[in-house]
């Protein structure tokens, strides 16, 4: 077990404060990594064959221009079907976009509060890199 590994694993287990045991059966770290122009679609993060209670995102650097994790449905204003059809652009008009900043994290549940439905404003997309690169890791604790 790598040491860094087991510091963000307590890190997030105190933020999210759930029990450590949970985050560490979560799944492996997976890293991302988007050249200029490259992007990933709305999506949502936990389904049925993949329950995912929440997302930790650590960004791992700083992207000179774009790579904003677009989150069109964060004020409520849209189902998470809508929200699913939006292209990058029409996501960019509502909601939160949040710029990608080495050494920070992006922390956000997957269900409403009931922990069954799946919440609205979790749907979200990688917007297009400008210039630069980004990279990140996704980091998901599985619903217990």
């Amino acid at each position: 077990m790598d040491p860094l590994l087991q510091a963000l694993q307590r890190r997030l287990a105190a933020l999210a404060q759930l029990p450590l045991e949970l985050v560490q059966r979560s799944e492996d770290l997976q890293v991302v990594h988007y050249r200029p122009r490259q992007s990933f679609g709305m999506h949502h993060d936990s389904s049925a064959f993949q329950p995912r209670l929440l997302t930790a995102f650590y960004y791992l650097n700083s992207v000179d221009e774009g790579g904003e994790t677009l989150f069109p449905a964060a004020d409520g204003a849209m189902p998470p079907d809508e929200a699913l059809r939006l292209d990058e652009k029409a996501a960019r008009q509502v909601g939160l976009a949040v710029r990608p900043s080495r050494g920070s994290a992006l922390l956000f549940y997957n269900h409403g509060p009931d922990g069954t439905a799946i919440d609205p404003a979790a749907v979200h997309a990688g917007g297009r890199v400008l210039r630069g690169e980004k990279w990140g890791a996704n980091h998901w604790v599985r619903a217990p």
